[in-house]
């Protein structure tokens, strides 16, 4: 028996370790060209020579992916040769060894240790333990403390507090050369933890500081895919993630340009997939814009009360967890030295955080990403006033775009301009369906074109009351977008002028509304989410949100689909003529990530981005939906954003209609 066993172990080790043994004892060492495997074939330890370079370097790598390296033991001595050796010395440390059984590399443990073995795990972490001890957690030595340019999950960023140890990414010199580069990723915890990457000793992006909740802006797929930690004891402080689901198979990589990227392995194509990267833009190199400047690589100009921004760094900042933001407020106004105040614990919505001095790094995030609600005081005007009265109010803002030089900046970047908070109220507008359209313009006809704008052609119309109008619509050739389209309909509705028709109203129908852009006139990218939304639980159910109706209930399409939902029944929504042919995940997904869509609030949807990986990652954990807008028919009152009882309306084109009386 004794001698079946010695020939397994020999012949483990001398086949390249084919059968997953993942341990090394002091009576056995690895040579180049042989490997050790993790127990569930996850990660593989061996030799190997990056990009173009014969240099030889002992690393860890995803079995499934060889060419994706998360360890490196010697970075900054490579073997020049084939005969490199790990093993256990006799003092129980794990040694490297080149052909002059030179130290190439070692654990460098204090102490002697008894009856070592390296094992290395299915998380790919490499460790050195008592062989007594199995599955303890408890290390002699771990590659997880020495971390190279990668990040896994269950891998810590941050600090030792005891020893003063601090743990950081650091990438790559080149592709070839696996040596300490330029850039470091970091835990900082001077003032609220945040994270930072380094270039050398200047900080060159973050994501902003902990609020509670998560770290910074964070992208919106981001909690469909890993829990981001924070521990903060008397013995440590440090970041950590774990993936929502066992299928997920994520990590953080800090290339040689100073790009930190969020990969996720897709098991269909094999291969990996970036899901987000730090720096997103040029926006979130650090100080882009200079100092109290908002930067944005928006093409937009006007944003009302701006709360999607990464907060500014904490250069000279008070902090009071007991305030509310009210309180938070008041604190501000009073001292003249606040330049900005905003909620510290956003889990919580409270805490009081307040800036002082310029506000340096401060961006408005990408639709991509969560950002925060920050209020910034507006400068000084008159200076004939009081002392109490130059201390300027606190405000919201909008921002426009400034140039640098002389009054465009060709980047596309868009700076701050501080404004007070505006008293005007959305105005509403009327909606008319197509059909009304249709008949007052005979179905737009040549005969009643009355000219063609950069929007598109303008139809003389008349309406069943009598009354004379123009229609004018929105060409897919007009060299004016959407965007400019709904500007103009806005202004026409707030001015008042004699030589100015006024507006009467909006296309109203069915498809695809989103109910803020119903009833309160808002229209953003989320609206487009919400029409998506409805078009998808359309074609899974092969019946129209316009007119549906069920002998049951007085839902709409949406509410059905919705009421299906949360009686698990959500298949039954699906059109009898897919039943034979669908694969019934798919549709499960469908009808879920519909239903997210089409929730009530806009900030309840998500982005696009998020909707795409949705489909494109099966093993990604989405979120419960919450109630739909438009919850009941369109014959049944409901109620609109602010608990109102309305009718409903609907829309799905863009149309305005004028009257042609001057006023």
């Amino acid at each position: 028996m004794e001698w079946h066993l010695s020939f397994f172990l020999v012949f483990c080790f001398s086949f390249v370790f084919s059968f997953a043994c993942d341990t090394i004892t002091p009576t056995q060492s690895i040579s180049d060209g042989q490997t050790i495997v993790s127990s569930f074939q996850s990660f593989e330890l061996g030799f190997f020579s990056p990009g173009k370079s014969q240099n030889r370097y002992l690393g860890i790598w995803f079995k499934s992916s060889p060419e994706s390296v998360v360890w490196v033991a010697n970075r900054n001595n490579p073997i020049i040769d084939s005969t490199g050796v790990l093993s256990i010395s006799e003092d129980g440390n794990l040694v490297l060894l080149n052909q002059i059984q030179s130290i190439i590399w070692s654990s460098n443990i204090s102490g002697v240790a008894e009856d070592p073995v390296a094992q290395l795990l299915d998380t790919g972490n490499l460790v050195l333990r008592n062989n007594i001890i199995v599955n303890s957690g408890s290390y002699l030595w771990q590659s997880f403390d020495y971390p190279s340019d990668t990040m896994l999950a269950g891998m810590k960023l941050g600090w030792n507090l005891t020893t003063g140890q601090q743990l950081y990414l650091t990438s790559w010199k080149s592709t070839d050369d696996p040596s300490p580069g330029s850039f470091t990723y970091n835990l900082d915890i001077l003032g609220l933890p945040q994270l930072v990457i380094y270039k050398g000793s200047m900080k060159w992006s973050r994501t902003g500081p902990l609020n509670g909740i998560y770290v910074g802006a964070t992208p919106n797929v981001a909690n469909m895919v890993f829990n981001p930690i924070m521990v903060f004891n008397p013995d440590e402080m440090y970041y950590m993630y774990r993936p929502v689901s066992d299928n997920i198979v994520t990590l953080l990589k800090l290339n040689q340009s100073g790009s930190l990227e969020r990969l996720i392995w897709n098991n269909n194509t094999a291969e990996w997939k970036v899901l987000y990267s730090m720096p997103y833009d040029t926006c979130d190199i650090y100080g882009r814009c200079g100092g109290n400047a908002i930067c944005s690589v928006s093409k937009s100009t006007i944003y009302n009360c701006l709360t999607g921004v990464r907060v500014p760094d904490l250069l000279e900042y008070s902090l009071n967890e007991n305030l509310s933001l009210q309180e938070c407020k008041a604190e501000c106004s009073k001292n003249c030295s606040c330049t900005a105040y905003a909620n510290s614990n956003a889990s919580k919505s409270s805490g009081c955080l307040m800036w002082f001095d310029d506000l340096v790094d401060i961006r408005l995030v990408a639709e991509v990403y969560s950002g925060e609600a920050i209020y910034i005081r507006m400068p000084p005007s008159n200076t004939g006033k009081s002392e109490e009265e130059k201390c300027p109010r606190v405000y919201c803002f909008r921002i426009k775009t400034k140039d640098r030089y002389s009054g465009f900046d060709h980047s596309g970047t868009v700076f701050v301009e501080l404004v007070q908070e505006s008293t005007n109220k959305d105005i509403e507008i009327p909606l008319f369906d197509l059909a009304t359209i249709a008949a007052a313009t005979d179905n737009f006809s040549l005969a009643n074109l009355i000219g063609e704008g950069g929007f598109g052609p303008v139809y003389k119309g008349n309406l069943s009351t009598g009354e004379e109008v123009a229609v004018k619509r929105l060409s897919k050739n007009s060299g004016q977008g959407r965007e400019q389209f709904m500007n103009e309909i806005d202004l026409l509705a707030k001015l008042r002028h004699r030589n100015l028709v006024e507006i009467l109203g909006s296309l109203s129908c069915s498809g695809y509304m989103s109910p803020e852009y119903a009833f309160e006139g808002t229209i953003s990218v989320k609206s487009d989410v919400f029409s998506l939304g409805v078009l998808m639980l359309e074609i899974v159910s092969g019946k129209k949100n316009k007119g549906f109706h069920h002998t049951d209930h007085h839902h709409n399409l949406l509410g059905h689909a919705w009421v299906l939902w949360n009686e698990g029944k959500a298949l039954e929504l699906m059109d009898e003529c897919l039943r034979d042919s669908c694969v019934t995940w798919q549709v499960q997904r469908c009808i879920q990530v519909g239903l997210l869509c089409v929730q009530n609030f806009p900030e309840d949807r998500p982005a696009m981005s998020s909707v795409v990986f949705m489909f494109a990652n099966e093993a990604a954990i989405l979120p419960q939906p919450k109630q739909p807008g438009f919850f009941t028919s369109q014959n049944t009152s409901h109620e609109n954003m602010n608990g109102t009882p309305v009718e409903e309306s609907h829309t799905e084109n863009d149309l305005t209609i004028t009257s042609l009386d001057g006023r």
